[in-house]
């Protein structure tokens, strides 16, 4: 979404800046860069590199962002990728919509938190959100070894079922729920 098109601009940035999701690495691990962008990417200190799903070459810079201090970015002031300026989650877009009110949304911030501080506790050392995404991902069909993996993927299966209905696009979901048919049968 661009800027120009938002409507709300000062009150998207107070969620914004409580949540940060979108440059920790937790929603998705990696961000585009326009055409041109990629020396300024690389001066900056962003890790680039081209997107290994694509076979287009499209260059995309790596998450977590190492200008993100908690929830906000350290060179907001400064010149960034096109991208972190117009990027918005799926929950600031409804928000801007006027779909949720700003206290839903930022209640949507605060309980994906508590889910996370749920699961830090579990990360490996030196294990960002991008890396236990992928951890998580490639476990999810497998038995777990231990109770404590078995929580670990139990939490970050919820984490990031809320996340997909809450923060990703539709077509950026990574969470697949079969709707399931229950049938009820009656004892004799």
């Amino acid at each position: 979404m661009a800027e120009t098109s938002v409507k709300n601009q000062g009150q998207v940035s107070q969620i914004c800046v409580k949540c940060g999701f979108c440059c920790s690495g937790l929603l998705y691990d990696q961000a585009r860069l326009e055409d041109g962008e990629v020396d300024f990417a690389r001066a900056i200190g962003l890790d680039v590199g081209a997107d290994p799903r694509t076979t287009t070459g499209q260059k995309k810079f790596a998450l977590p962002c190492p200008h993100l201090c908690g929830t906000v970015c350290s060179i907001y002031q400064q010149s960034r990728p096109k991208i972190c300026s117009h990027f918005f989650c799926e929950l600031a877009s409804k928000f801007d919509r006027g779909e949720l009110s700003q206290a839903e949304s930022l209640q949507k911030v605060e309980e994906a938190q508590r889910l996370m501080r749920r699961i830090e506790p579990m990360l490996m050392p030196g294990e960002n959100w991008t890396m236990a995404r992928a951890r998580w991902s490639s476990n999810r069909n497998k038995t777990p070894r231990s109770p404590g993996e078995a929580k670990f993927q139990m939490l970050m299966t919820a984490l990031n079922l809320f996340l997909d209905r809450n923060f990703r696009k539709e077509r950026q979901r990574i969470v697949s729920v079969e709707p399931q048919s229950m049938e009820v049968v009656e004892g004799e």
